[in-house]
């Protein structure tokens, strides 16, 4: 039963995915499609050409994004694919909105190539306030294309695709032409096919003419897995993901792959597969979690010990603060980790690695601290809150959270870990400053 809800769920993503923040929409939107533009709002450019003023001749995409947000990441190499496409035709940009810096800057990184239109941070919030606010957008990935200095179209990214974006540069776009043609709308067929009248074969058929024209469609080989899934054709599944793997590993081929792999327990394959992954991409998220699932597994010779040069590895390369905390996590998921003191250290090195980064997470910091002063590394758990305060005390909407964790560090360095309701009690005052804050914006 659990793994058909996790397929519904699945399914019901494919279409139209998206994250909302805590932002008061306009009471009436007074920015959108046929609104006039000349400047951008101002904002910091961390790679690529800027763009300050709208010129007439050019069409824009801007794309609008946060690390934090799933469906965003996720519509990375769809974007990138239509970039490297029209990139000498279209002016391309990836709009971080209501982030951290230390946190986006990270995932544009590990990214690299893989995201390689010019990318801005809305670091003083002018562009949430010129044009978020007024437009009534509270959810993400949007994207807001702009031609003739005007606002032609604000679709979710999933709606773009090479045609539509063709008419843009030949100067024949319309909205309804647009309508149109959404692949999304493909996509939305083939899901009511599979989950209202379970007809999976003609929904496979759609998906295989999906994939003949492009045979590493994200949302293509995401559907034709969970198909394989719904027709219970695990053998297929693994040979069809197998080739897939071999021929070119994208992101999606990975993942289905791996999925795969966990169905058939197939847990040496699985091995093999996220250790190849590794090698061509040591900070490979998905492929070092295949690696710890195969490992306990499979129970082999060496078990957790063996593999740790390739945990080091993950955690040098990759710089996803997420990523890691949830690596240096694991344990609570494998607690075969637990009995080896070297890998424990590494998971720790971690947890300081994403800290670093994205300093601003209190829940974190307090099981990090709880963990080292219950091994008896009380000198860790004082390093640990002195980094991070020191971090955070260079921003000045971090003062909360610094104060907190200067009484946290006087406690430490007095030989008293603060108790767990004591942390809580924090975490409301750190929650009520934030809805402080919001009502002043």
């Amino acid at each position: 039963m659990k793994t058909k809800v996790k397929t519904h769920i699945l399914l019901m993503l494919l279409v139209f995915a998206s994250c909302a923040w805590a932002q008061q929409p306009a009471a009436k939107p007074t920015f959108g499609i046929g609104s006039t533009v000349d400047q951008y709002p101002e904002v910091e450019w961390i790679k690529g050409k800027p763009v300050t003023k709208f010129d007439p001749e050019k069409t824009y995409l801007i794309e609008c994004w946060a690390s934090w947000c799933g469906p965003c990441i996720e519509a990375i190499p769809h974007l990138n694919e239509l970039y490297q496409k029209f990139k000498d035709k279209i002016v391309f940009v990836g709009q971080a909105v209501a982030d951290q810096k230390e946190r986006m800057v990270a995932v544009v990184e590990e990214q690299g190539a893989n995201m390689a239109y010019p990318i801005a941070y809305d670091h003083q919030k002018d562009f949430d306030r010129k044009w978020l606010k007024p437009a009534g957008i509270t959810s993400i990935p949007r994207t807001l294309v702009i031609q003739n200095n005007r606002v032609v179209w604000t679709p979710h990214p999933d709606q773009m695709s090479a045609e539509i974006l063709q008419l843009l540069v030949d100067r024949k776009f319309d909205p309804a032409v647009a309508e149109a043609l959404d692949p999304s709308k493909i996509y939305q067929h083939i899901t009511d096919l599979i989950e209202q009248k379970k007809d999976y074969q003609k929904a496979m058929s759609m998906v295989d003419s999906i994939l003949h024209k492009k045979p590493y469609d994200d949302r293509g080989l995401e559907l034709k897995g969970a198909l394989y899934q719904k027709m219970d054709k695990p053998v297929e599944a693994l040979a069809y993901f197998q080739k897939k793997f071999e021929e070119n590993p994208t992101e999606k081929v990975k993942r289905n792959y791996y999925r795969t792999l966990r169905i058939n327990k197939k847990w040496e394959y699985l091995d093999n597969a996220a250790k190849t992954s590794l090698n061509k991409n040591p900070g490979d998220y998905a492929s070092i979690s295949a690696l710890l699932e195969s490992t306990s597994e499979m129970k082999a010779s060496g078990g957790f010990k063996a593999i740790k040069p390739w945990i080091d590895r993950f955690i040098a390369a990759n710089g996803n603060p997420v990523a890691l905390r949830n690596i240096a996590d694991s344990k609570s998921y494998f607690p075969e980790l637990k009995k080896n003191a070297d890998l424990d250290q590494s998971l720790f090195k971690a947890a300081e690695k994403s800290l670093s980064i994205d300093p601003d997470n209190l829940d974190f910091i307090h099981r990090l601290v709880r963990r080292a002063w219950e091994n008896n590394d009380k000198n860790a758990a004082i390093k640990l809150a002195e980094n991070t305060r020191d971090a955070l005390s260079k921003k000045p909407s971090k003062q909360k959270l610094t104060n907190i964790l200067t009484e946290l560090l006087a406690s430490l360095k007095k030989d008293i870990l603060p108790t767990k309701e004591q942390f809580k009690l924090w975490s409301n005052e750190l929650l009520q400053s934030a809805i402080l804050r919001a009502k002043k914006i």
